[in-house]
Parts: C-alpha cells; sequence; structure tokens
C-alpha cells in the first residue's frame, strides 16, 4: 500500500456514485500550495471524509492506494476539522461472506465427494491474501493519519 500527503485546496471533485457509506469520485483535483495540480481519478472515500470532498475545501488530505482500491482516507481542513475514514472496510465485509462460503464448500466436497475442488482452494487462498493485504492497509492509512503529530500540534493551538 502507498500513502500520500497532500496540501492544498480541492478545484474539482466530480462524484460519481454515493451510496449510504461510500463515495465513489470520478475525478478530484488537488492544487497544492506551490501550484502543481494532483489529479485522483477513481477515488473511493467514506461518506464522512466525502463530505470534506468539496471544491473550495482547503487543508491536508491523505490519499492511500492498495490493491486495486485508491482514494482518500482522511483530512485536515485549514479550520481544524478533522475526518478519518478509511473504505476498504466494505471489501473486508465482502471478504467475510466469502470465506465461510468457500470453506462450506470445501468441506461439503470433501465429505460427499471425496475430494478437494482445486478452484475453490486458490479462491480461499486469494482471498485470504486479499484480507490481510486490505486489513494491513488500513492499519497504514491510520497509522499515517494518526502518526501527522506536526500537524496535529497546530491544531490545538
Amino acid at each position: 500500500m502507498s500513502v500520500a500527503i497532500i496540501d492544498g485546496t480541492i478545484e474539482r471533485a466530480e462524484l460519481g456514485r454515493s451510496a449510504k457509506n461510500v463515495r465513489s469520485f470520478k475525478a478530484i483535483d488537488i492544487r497544492d500550495r506551490l501550484g502543481t495540480v494532483h489529479r485522483l481519478g477513481r477515488s473511493q472515500v467514506t461518506a464522512e471524509v466525502g463530505d470534506q470532498i468539496v471544491v473550495g475545501n482547503s487543508g491536508r488530505f491523505y490519499t492511500f492506494k492498495n490493491l486495486d482500491v485508491k482514494g482518500v482516507h482522511g483530512v485536515r481542513k485549514d479550520d481544524g476539522t478533522a475526518v478519518y475514514g478509511h473504505p476498504a472496510k466494505n471489501n473486508m465485509r465482502l471478504m467475510a461472506f466469502i470465506i465461510p462460503l468457500l470453506l462450506v464448500f470445501i468441506a461439503f466436497n470433501i465429505v460427499w465427494r471425496d475430494g478437494v475442488p482445486l478452484i475453490a482452494l486458490i479462491a480461499l487462498f486469494f482471498s485470504g491474501g486479499a484480507v490481510i493485504i486490505a486489513m494491513t492497509g488500513m492499519k497504514e492509512a491510520r497509522a499515517h493519519f494518526d502518526g501527522d503529530t506536526a500537524l496535529r500540534a497546530a491544531e490545538r493551538t
């Protein structure tokens, strides 16, 4: 997983889809303090963070890329508002459904069919790997946001 910090102002925020707890942006443009525009393509954010992704908002934006998901996992606005949320929790819910289903399917095949389906073992292996990578990425993103002590100290003054 890769994480980054962009200090700047949102110039463009094109919302694609919006669900109960996740927002999908088609594009987010952030102009940093030096004038460089950082374009974030398809980006996933939680609803709380998505509410802060508004044209004109300025501050520090914490970005991530993990597996095939990229987006903004935290915002610290210049006015002191700090919001954190990682959208990978939705993928974790999906894996929490798929992995037990695969285990039941494998157990069924061992008991009644006298064999283990190779495709199910491969799917289980990759699902488990995806869970480990996603959990590691979520922990790294949280540490990235919480570890930004320089800005957190400035918020208290």
